[in-house]
């Protein structure tokens, strides 16, 4: 083995160059010839070696480099701050990222929070749902219970059909009599005949036929009235065929106000059979601008207890507003005496007639020979067949104009206004003969006596020249007093075991003042033309 004078590097025996640097290895040679190897030496072979030697050294700072580089990677091939950066960026991500996790099971949980809170409040919902739909329900049939009392309470007060005559083979009186005949009775003033008079009727079922009319007044040799039908509420002329309907309540109305008051017109007001059909149907007369009535008859009503406090209001401020209009109403007192129908031993009276706003009539039976009277007390036909209206009023104060007119105290010996104000024939023995549903009938009680008054009315506004208007005021502290009317001082009104209002001179709860001279009357408005 030898070395290559150059590289040192092992060279193989037989080798001439070095297998590393390329040098010749061969024996020294000759000065020229080593000079010629010098000159390639110089020219080729040491650039060669200095090429290698430099290709080594690169190769191993290379590699240097590559072990920095791998280790600076390893170590310091980043910038530690960003690192630090980059970690705290990737720490707050990790936070957000949980935030919004923990925001979002938040979520979830306030929706499930929700959907519990709004399923419950559903549940809340429809429970006040029901609770409400059970609450209409039961004003729906509070409502049509008290549909079903109004239709109950508000009645014609007509007695529709007459008792059997008297078994006496000589009875005192007629059974029946015409109306011409009542009014002649009780003096009805002569050379009037309602003319330029309008007289409204309230009906809340029944009506008439025009063919009825017609047989009725020819058979008295009297003009047929003017009659209308005027429909409140949808309520209208129906007749419904039978003489003991409400057909027997309009007929008797238009026919005693009608032969009474022949030149008048006679307005009938139809509405239904409820309270606010009721105060419709008279608030549609006060203020009925075409027909403008003078005077209103009123032959329906009930028991005070029956009313509710609203349907009594509304009610009596429509006939507050009738007296502010000049317009007389006449309404029944009843037909079943004190207890006014009502069966718990108390004493009742009926309304509308009981309000302070209304002429109250009550009822008397007549005994009359020649075309006059030979006796008058108040009508009382027993339990069963009917009894004047009278009393004391529950619910209405006494007014001031009934202060000395000698009313009689409540039972808690309060003050409370009484009724009635006047009366005429009421008894159905000897009764108002009609013409109803193609046949004649005797009816009485006090829904023939308010439009026999009615008709009056007409009579004395025509006779004086001006409507009459509020009348009571005038009557209890003048009319009364004066004895102008026609004294009841016979009779009670008692029903059963209750004993009842009697009679007696001046004013009484069986009979008012007493029941009408019609000329008598006429002739002291005419000479008091000033009186308040």
């Amino acid at each position: 083995m030898k070395q290559c004078p150059f590289c040192r590097e092992d060279i193989r025996d037989d080798a001439v160059k070095c297998r590393y640097c390329g040098s010749s290895v061969l024996p020294p040679q000759s000065a020229p010839e080593q000079a010629a190897q010098k000159t390639e030496l110089e020219s080729s072979q040491v650039l060669l070696v200095l090429d290698r030697g430099l290709l080594y050294f690169a190769k191993f700072v290379i590699g240097i480099v590559v072990v920095i580089i791998a280790l600076g990677t390893a170590f310091f091939g980043f910038d530690l701050n960003k690192a630090r950066q980059d970690v705290d960026q990737m720490r707050k991500d990790v936070q957000a990222a949980q935030k919004e996790v923990q925001e979002a099971q938040k979520a979830v949980s306030d929706a499930k929070t929700s959907v519990v809170g709004i399923s419950k409040d559903a549940q809340d919902q429809l429970a006040q749902a029901q609770q409400k739909s059970a609450e209409t329900q039961a004003k729906l049939d509070e409502m049509l219970q008290g549909a079903q009392r109004e239709t109950a309470q508000i009645h014609a007060i007509v007695v529709a059909v007459a008792p059997p005559p008297a078994t006496s083979p000589n009875p005192v009186g007629p059974r029946e009599f015409e109306v011409t005949d009542i009014a002649g009775l009780y003096r009805f003033p002569s050379g009037q005949d309602g003319r330029g008079q309008t007289i409204a009727l309230i009906e809340l079922g029944g009506g008439y036929r025009e063919s009825d009319l017609d047989t009725y007044f020819a058979k008295l040799h009297l003009h047929r009235p003017n009659v209308t039908a005027v429909s409140v509420d949808r309520g209208r002329n129906q007749p419904a065929g039978d003489a003991i309907s409400a057909d027997g309540q309009v007929m008797l109305d238009i026919e005693v106000t009608g032969a009474i008051a022949p030149a008048a017109n006679i307005v009938v007001y139809f509405a239904p059979n409820t309270n606010s059909g009721f105060a419709n149907a008279i608030a549609a007369a006060v203020h009925d601008e075409t027909n403008k009535p003078s005077v209103i008859s009123i032959s329906w009503g009930g028991p005070e207890s029956t009313w509710t406090v609203q349907a009594r209001s509304a009610l009596g401020q429509v006939l507050q507003e009738a007296s502010t209009h000049g317009i007389t109403v006449v309404a029944a007192a009843g037909d079943n005496g004190v207890t006014d129908g009502v069966s718990d031993g108390r004493a009742h009276v009926d309304f509308p007639s009981s309000s302070p706003w209304v002429l109250s009539v009550g009822g008397t039976s007549v005994v009359a020979a020649g075309g006059v009277i030979v006796s008058e007390k108040v009508w009382n036909s027993g339990t069963n067949n009917g009894a004047t209206g009278g009393g004391v009023s529950d619910v209405f104060a006494r007014p001031d104009w009934q202060a000395n007119a000698g009313v009689p105290p409540r039972k808690d010996g309060s003050w409370g206004r009484g009724v009635p104000d006047v009366a005429a024939l009421a008894d159905p023995g000897t009764g108002y003969k009609v013409f109803v549903d193609g046949r004649w009938t005797v009816v009485g009680g006090t829904a023939a006596a308010a439009p026999l008054w009615a008709g009056l009315a007409a009579l004395l506004n025509q006779g004086v020249g001006h409507n009459l208007g509020y009348l009571n005021p005038r009557l209890y502290r003048e009319i009364g007093p004066a004895q102008i009317l026609r004294s009841i001082t016979e009779g009670n009104n008692g029903s059963g075991t209750l004993a009842g209002y009697s009679a007696g001179p001046g004013w009484s709860a069986a009979a008012g003042w007493g029941t009408p001279d019609g000329q008598k009357l006429l002739d002291w408005l005419r000479a008091h033309p000033n009186a308040s």
